[in-house]
This record gives structure tokens, C-alpha cells and sequence, in this order.
């Protein structure tokens, strides 16, 4: 297994960065699907149509690593764009993580909450939009000119 993880193949077409920064990000999935699923039936809304979703996505985020990954090894970006987009997931699974634990009732410092509240809201004003619109339709507006007589 090491030989083909170290082999040129796979650092061009999969993942040529820090695989420590990978397992770090598997370990912050696999957290997050724990804590969301636990956040799910304390609010008694575990459903495995919406669990299966999450998996999913998660597993997306790592074709979209190896996207990178393939467009840094083609231009030759030295592993900046494939490195930022693993933070970015890091981050990004840190976040839901905290969010979570927050749900489930703990304490976290009063800055976090604020900007996780200011966060909820955005999602909000997004969800009753594409509600209101529909998911499928497309938004046209019409600007009519005055016309001068």
C-alpha cells in the first residue's frame, strides 16, 4: 500500500500534498458524521435519505481534492491549490463539528456563537428564497427604460 501511495501515479492523479493534512481531514469527517447524527436524534429528525446525502458529499469532497490535485500537478502550482483546498475542507468540518457540539448544548466561547447565529441566518434568508422561487426556476427581472417624450 505505501509503494502505491508513493508511487508518481498517485501524487499526479490523486494526491501528490501531505497526506498527515488527509488523515487530519477523515478524522474531522468522521467526527462530524458522529456529532451530526447525534445532533439528529436529540432533534428527532435522524432520516436516512438526508444521512445518506451527507455521506455523499462528503465523499464528493474528495473528487474535488483529487480535481485540484490534477490541475496543480498540470500546471505545476507546486501543491499551493491542492494544499488550500484541503484546509479549506478543514476548516470547513471544523466548522460543522463546532456547530453541531453547539446544538447538542455546549458551551463555546460568545464571538463563535455570534458568528455561527449570523451564519444560521444567511442559510435561512437563502432556504426562504428557494422556497419562495423554487429550487428549479430561474429568477428573470425586467428592466423597463423610461422613455423620454
Amino acid at each position: 500500500m505505501q509503494i502505491w501511495l508513493d508511487s508518481e501515479i498517485f501524487k499526479t492523479f490523486v494526491y501528490g500534498g501531505e497526506m498527515r493534512i488527509i488523515y487530519a481531514l477523515i478524522i474531522l469527517m468522521f467526527i462530524d458524521m458522529i456529532t451530526g447524527v447525534a445532533k439528529a436524534l436529540k432533534n428527532k429528525n435522524l432520516w436516512s435519505r438526508k444521512s445518506t446525502y451527507g455521506f455523499g458529499r462528503k465523499i464528493l469532497v474528495f473528487m474535488i481534492i483529487i480535481l485540484a490535485n490534477i490541475i496543480d500537478s498540470t500546471f505545476n502550482f507546486n501543491g499551493v491549490l491542492v494544499y488550500v483546498t484541503v484546509i479549506f475542507y478543514l476548516l470547513n468540518e471544523a466548522l460543522s463539528i463546532i456547530e453541531n457540539y453547539a446544538l447538542l448544548g455546549g458551551k463555546i466561547p460568545k464571538q463563535l456563537r455570534e458568528a455561527l447565529e449570523l451564519l444560521q441566518e444567511r442559510n435561512d434568508a437563502v432556504d426562504q428564497l428557494q422556497s419562495k422561487v423554487g429550487k428549479d426556476e430561474v429568477v428573470k427581472i425586467k428592466i423597463e427604460k423610461d422613455e423620454e417624450k
